[in-house]
């Protein structure tokens, strides 16, 4: 394996820059409350965190939750290379086969994946989604025919802007959401969901054309979905919402959800295809096939990209979660397996920081709890 280091990334830039690989993908995560009390690990964690290009990947056979939820086979790959043509190119796949949750949700085949090349030294990748699908999703037997929207991330933002400043993109994302939040029948959690993330957009358009602030709401990252449209499924009670099905006495399936957001020097990419919420039949979340990278370019010696991150100062006062990022070394504060970490090597957690009491949408209650005695010895020098 050849480093990435010390070679110029394109005939324009003038210094010699490093690039670090981020990129993981798993097949199955969640947790369970009923009619069992259960955490699903990330089965088939594969993750690659360096500066070598290299490839990795995971296989799994015939999983099963005691008959709740199971899979037959699935695999998960990560790699980085470099491309004299097309510059540092990250690749996360996660492919999963006959997925069954309470027999109320089954799908023959499912594939995230998603791809990002940069060749700039701003650190401002092309994505792609290409490859990503669902093969014979069912709701209770019945099909659901769909269409994917692949080309919401075709455009890479001009000027190398980052896509949280770029209007276009920020427009594109906006008439998804207006969409699911002006949905007649929306339910009430929904419709708060979606005017919050609404007014987010309405934020961060704001400070892409030099306005004043708006008031920010919690969201430091933006969700959008690769889906278009979906049928009509014929399943009494059964609504659809963008890329949500409401089904009755189940839950919610949220279908190819991506996340966009800042991280470290580049943006990141996370996509996950299925996020099941069950709160009746059975309680408890799962995600299923979920991707994520991110990767920059830095100059040698240390030195930092062109668009810094913010500073403590700039974000003094502002009390709602943000996303940040932190080093760690050797394990991961929260107690999670590390058996992923490469000795010597540093790792980024993504956490939420916020006012006491406030959970996080999309973290558990580590966060509001702090370090309780029985996890004490994983949390030192906290």
């Amino acid at each position: 394996m050849a480093t990435m280091d010390g070679q110029p990334i394109n005939s324009k830039a003038t210094e010699l820059v490093s690039h670090k690989y981020h990129a993981d993908a798993r097949l199955l995560s969640g947790h369970l409350k009923r009619p069992i009390e259960l955490e699903i690990g990330e089965h088939a964690f594969v993750s690659l965190d360096s500066a070598r290009g290299d490839h990795r990947c995971q296989h799994m056979e015939s999983y099963s939750v005691q008959g709740l939820i199971s899979f037959d086979l699935g695999h998960t790959r990560v790699s980085g290379s470099r491309s004299q043509q097309h510059g540092w190119v990250t690749l996360a796949t996660a492919v999963l086969q006959g997925l069954n949750v309470l027999d109320v949700i089954t799908v023959d085949r499912v594939v995230a994946q998603v791809s990002t090349e940069l060749s700039t030294l701003d650190g401002v990748p092309s994505v792609t989604f290409l490859g990503t699908r669902f093969e014979n999703l069912r709701i209770c037997g019945c099909p659901v025919e769909l269409e994917l929207d692949l080309g919401i991330f075709s455009y890479k933002p001009e000027g190398d802007k980052r896509y949280l400043e770029d209007l276009g993109f920020l427009d594109r994302v906006q008439r998804q959401l207006d969409t699911i939040a002006r949905s007649k029948g929306l339910p009430g959690d929904l419709a708060r969901q979606y005017e919050s993330k609404l007014a987010h957009i309405d934020d961060l358009k704001k400070r892409a054309t030099g306005r004043p602030k708006g008031e920010r709401n919690g969201y430091s990252a933006l969700q959008c979905s690769l889906v278009k449209s979906i049928g009509l499924i014929p399943v009494l009670g059964v609504k659809t919402f963008g890329n949500i099905i409401v089904i009755p006495d189940f839950g919610t399936l949220s279908l190819a959800e991506v996340e966009v957001g800042e991280f470290s020097v580049a943006p990141h990419f996370a996509l996950t295809m299925l996020n099941v919420r069950m709160g009746s039949i059975a309680e408890g979340t799962v995600e299923v096939a979920n991707t994520r990278l991110n990767g920059g370019a830095r100059p040698q010696g240390g030195g930092t990209s062109a668009k810094a991150e913010p500073s403590a100062e700039s974000l003094e006062g502002h009390q709602t979660p943000e996303n940040r990022a932190i080093t760690v070394t050797g394990h991961a504060f929260d107690g999670s397996a590390v058996s992923h970490f490469n000795p010597g090597e540093s790792y980024r957690l993504r956490f939420r920081v916020g006012p006491p009491g406030v959970r996080s949408p999309n973290t558990g209650p580590w966060e509001q709890q702090g370090c309780r005695a029985k996890r004490a010895r994983r949390c030192r020098g906290r």
